[in-house]
């Protein structure tokens, strides 16, 4: 009888950590919250956090089709602040913040396979401190840049947080595709990109 009920509680144990793993899993494939309290959000501060967490990257190219469509009123800007349009019927777009762990691996991804796409996507930075200005974002994005040789990208800046509903998670890329426009969030290998800015 005892055998049995601590068989029982180990099946229990183990169920428990399995879940637990799961979630893991999934809270690591499919990328950053948009709302961070890390500290460097709080301090609009750059830390390499590269080689910090392991992780698996997502083979599936499981992009969803954007049916409406509202991101083309978004406040994107230069880095002097002059407002700038982006067509996403034309060209990827890449959306990441600073302090997340997977869009700073996604960037060293495609910046080593750069010349793998037909298109380079456009990297606009935000999940900026709250009032935080240009110029300090600025300052942030070209350390990031700097100490993972980011380079050859056009880079805009989103200075509020977009909607949930429209960039559910960091990374998130846009990307058209015969007359549609779709998008993956989370990381993704390199095969999956290639087919994304292929079109």
């Amino acid at each position: 009888m005892e055998v049995l009920k601590a068989t029982d509680k180990l099946k229990s144990q183990l169920g428990y950590i399995t879940t637990i793993g799961l979630v893991l899993f999934v809270f690591l494939i499919n990328g950053c919250g948009i709302n961070s309290t890390s500290a460097e959000l709080k301090s609009n501060s750059f830390i390499n956090r590269v080689n910090e967490e392991k992780h698996s990257l997502n083979p599936k190219d499981d992009a969803k089709l954007l049916k409406s469509f509202s991101l083309n009123n978004l406040p994107i800007v230069k880095s002097s602040g002059e407002k700038v349009v982006v067509d996403f019927s034309q060209q990827p777009v890449i959306f990441v913040a600073f302090w997340c762990t997977g869009c700073q691996r996604e960037l060293v991804l495609l910046n080593k396979n750069k010349e793998k796409f037909d298109k380079l996507p456009i990297i606009i930075c935000t999940g900026f401190k709250k009032n935080a200005s240009l110029n300090k974002a600025v300052k942030v994005i070209e350390q990031v840049f700097n100490e993972l040789e980011i380079q050859g990208f056009t880079t805009y800046y989103l200075m509020t947080n977009p909607s949930k509903k429209e960039i559910p998670k960091y990374p998130t890329v846009i990307y058209p595709n015969n007359n549609s426009i779709f998008r993956l969030t989370g990381e993704h290998t390199i095969d999956v990109f290639i087919r994304a800015f292929s079109n």
